[in-house]
């Protein structure tokens, strides 16, 4: 099995793909061996699924880390995150759809 970081525009456009890394190696260790955070500009956004456990990576760049509520395993949402989460979710089928 072989792991990459993929990273894409809000308009879809693939913008980052990072080197192949086998499978037991953990998505914080991907993102920590590639330059990504260099790549990023303050008051960027980045979107990660759980388990990416990066946000204090990006801190000093001042980019936002946007983990989607519903993967949280929340039972109960507020009006504002569903909407938050919604615009998040329209972004990430950019990326199911490159992968």
């Amino acid at each position: 099995t072989a792991k990459v970081v993929v990273g894409a525009t809000p308009g879809g456009l693939v913008s980052y793909v990072s080197d192949a890394y086998g499978g037991s190696t953990s998505d914080r260790q991907i993102v920590e061996r590639s330059n990504l955070v260099a790549l990023c500009d303050p008051g960027d956004s980045i979107m990660v699924y759980k388990g990416f456990n990066i946000q204090d990576l990006f801190t000093s760049k001042n980019v936002t880390v946007n983990i989607p509520t519903f993967f949280k395993n929340k039972n109960r949402l507020s009006g504002h995150t569903i909407m938050k989460d919604g615009k998040i979710a329209s972004k990430r089928v950019h990326i199911e759809r490159i992968i």
